[in-house]
C-alpha cells in the first residue's frame, strides 16, 4: 500500500486554505465569519492553546454553508491541481491521509478514484472537529485504528511533521518543489 498526504503532496496547494479563499469569493456572506476564522488561524499558527479547538474556530465559516455543493464547485475548477507524477503512478489501493477535513478532501479523492481516505473529522454544520486533527503522530494513530499493522510500502508528504508516519514505511519521499525526493534520513529510522 502506498500512502500519501494530500495538501502540497499530490495537490499543489493546501486545500483547506484554497477552499476557504474560494468560499469567501463565491459566497460573500461568509465574510461575517472572518473574525472567528482569523482568531482560529492566529491561535493555530502561533501554537496558543488547544490547536484542535483553534482549527475548529478557523473552520467555523462552515456554519454559513447551506450545503456542501460549494466544495464540489471548488473541485470542478481545481482538480487539475493534482500533480501529474501522482496520476502516473496511482494504484487502486492508495491511501490518502490528511489533516484537511474529510468534507474538503473527500470529493477530490472520489473524482480521482481514491477509495481509501483518512482525514480530519469535522462537523460540517459547525466546523468543529470531531476528534483530533489528523496531523503528525495522530496520522499514525488513525492509520493503526483503521489498518492495524498493515504494511506501508511507500509514503509521500511535503511536511517533516509527518516523520512519524514516514518511519513506518519501507520507503518515504518528501515532496520538494512538487516532486518526490528521498526522505531525509532520520536517526529514529536507523535505530
Amino acid at each position: 500500500m502506498n500512502v500519501f498526504d494530500f495538501d502540497k503532496t499530490i495537490y499543489h496547494v493546501d486545500s483547506t486554505f484554497g477552499f476557504f479563499r474560494y468560499a469567501m469569493r463565491k459566497k460573500p456572506s461568509l465574510r461575517r465569519y472572518l473574525p472567528k476564522v482569523a482568531a482560529g488561524a492566529f491561535l493555530y499558527f502561533l501554537h496558543i492553546g488547544d490547536r484542535d479547538k483553534a482549527k475548529g474556530l478557523f473552520m467555523s465559516y462552515f456554519e454559513g454553508l447551506e450545503d456542501l455543493s460549494l466544495i464540489e464547485q471548488y473541485w470542478d475548477e481545481h482538480i487539475s491541481g493534482i500533480y501529474p507524477w501522482y496520476l502516473q503512478m496511482q494504484q487502486e489501493d492508495d491511501l490518502v491521509i490528511s489533516a484537511s477535513a474529510e468534507q474538503i478532501v473527500g470529493p477530490a479523492c472520489r473524482r480521482l478514484g481514491i477509495r481509501n481516505l483518512i482525514a480530519t473529522r469535522m462537523d460540517p454544520a459547525t466546523g468543529k472537529l470531531l476528534g483530533k486533527n489528523c496531523k503528525g503522530q495522530q496520522k499514525v494513530e488513525e492509520f493503526r485504528r483503521v489498518y492495524g499493522d498493515a504494511r506501508i510500502d511507500r509514503f509521500y508528504s511535503d511536511s517533516m511533521s509527518d516523520t512519524p508516519l514516514a518511519l513506518l514505511a519501507g520507503e518515504s519521499f518528501l515532496i520538494v518543489n512538487g516532486k518526490p525526493v528521498p526522505w531525509p534520513e532520520k536517526t529514529e529510522k536507523s535505530t
